[in-house]
């Protein structure tokens, strides 16, 4: 085996890619209930969300008046890491694709999460895009989604 494999040299780029300690970090993220209002502007108001959770249309509509509370809980799950176990419930639904509907191949699941942890993740990942354009992470050839979400080659 020695003649065919030897040891792996490091890339190098690899050294190039290591953040300088003077950089600034994700953990310097600053929220606003600006942020949390212009997610929630974005928000479909027929989509459907879990049974049991405020449905995006009142989210929507409501959003001035609900942007500093639930900034408020943004800024609490950010800041101590954890997040509660509403946020992470999703509800499965069977969405049916073709054929015989009494069939169970003919369906996909599909996932059904809260529109208020569709929020903030709106918000976290409009802030780690920024950051990471800002300081060049993304490597000019790979495939990167743009600040909209759309896959595009850079």
């Amino acid at each position: 085996f020695t003649s065919v494999f030897s040891e792996p040299t490091p890339h190098p780029s690899a050294a190039a890619a290591a953040i300088p300690p003077s950089m600034s970090s994700l953990s310097d993220i600053i929220f606003t209930p600006s942020d949390i209002e212009k997610a929630l502007a974005e928000l479909n108001p027929y989509s459907a969300g879990p049974p049991g959770c405020i449905p995006a249309r009142v989210l929507k509509e409501c959003r001035t008046s609900l942007s500093y509370p639930l900034f408020l809980l943004l800024v609490a799950i950010f800041g101590d890491w954890c997040c509660t176990s509403c946020l992470k419930r999703q509800f499965i639904s069977p969405l049916y694709k073709k054929g015989a509907k009494t069939c169970p191949a003919n369906y996909r699941p599909v996932s059904l999460t809260s529109h208020i942890a569709k929020t903030f993740e709106r918000v976290i990942r409009s802030h780690m895009v920024s950051y990471f354009e800002s300081e060049n992470l993304f490597n000019d050839s790979q495939h990167a989604s743009d600040a909209v979400g759309v896959a595009c080659p850079n």
